[in-house]
């Protein structure tokens, strides 16, 4: 488990065994789907932030070496955030921009030169905050979440596609 200090709060990473009722709460509050997050989360690290031990925010960050087979080496290597959910109680506090500059540090040191994030149509907020940390929209995936079961409803819209964004680490 790593540490980093903070006021109140402590950033830590934990290892997928290490996951409680808590971090899994958080986790199908952001993606309902608890075998999607079980796919890609071997491939993910875990960031979380606690509070006097308690589990207030988590993300995930997934590193991507991607192959050019045309060319036969390695492209540019990215980051993608996965996952970022903040208790409620807690929410409107900066809370996941400091988990977003946290995990944009660690991309940044394991060399990507960009790192993605996705999230709904609906997510207003969201998107908001990801376009002020520099994220611009790259792509859209039309009925990425239409196979929800329950839809997700988000200010009033059905969440159907997903919106991609990037930001540049260079």
């Amino acid at each position: 488990m790593t540490k980093l200090s903070s006021n109140e709060e402590q950033v830590v990473e934990i290892q997928a065994g290490d996951l409680s009722a808590d971090h899994w709460s958080l986790l199908l509050s952001a993606d309902p789907e608890r075998e999607k997050i079980l796919d890609y989360l071997p491939s993910c690290r875990i960031f979380c932030i606690e509070r006097q031990a308690q589990v207030i925010a988590i993300a995930l960050l997934q590193y991507v070496a991607e192959k050019d087979v045309a060319e036969d080496s390695a492209s540019p290597e990215k980051c993608e955030l996965i996952n970022i959910a903040v208790a409620e109680d807690f929410q409107g506090q900066g809370l996941a921009k400091r988990l977003i500059q946290h995990c944009i540090d660690i991309a940044k040191g394991l060399a990507c030169q960009e790192i993605w994030i996705g999230t709904g149509n609906s997510s207003l907020s969201q998107l908001a905050l990801y376009q002020k940390m520099g994220f611009r929209i790259v792509e859209i995936v039309p009925d990425f979440f239409s196979a929800y079961s329950p839809k997700i409803i988000e200010n009033g819209i059905v969440c159907q596609d997903m919106l991609r964004l990037k930001r540049s680490l260079l």
